[in-house]
């Protein structure tokens, strides 16, 4: 078990003998582009916006 600390208060733990899923894989067309930017004031630091 890694444990990986990000600099905020949010942890996250990774299991090395789990893989993560491919959440993209049987995607054939992506409409826009992905961006993801971070804000000072948003509840997680991250926010993520599409474009179209």
């Amino acid at each position: 078990m890694v444990e990986a600390r990000s600099e905020n208060a949010l942890e996250r733990r990774v299991n090395l003998s789990e893989q993560a899923a491919n959440a993209v894989a049987g995607l054939r067309y992506l409409g826009g582009q992905v961006v993801v930017e971070t804000a000072q004031h948003s509840e997680f630091g991250e926010r993520l916006v599409s474009q179209s």
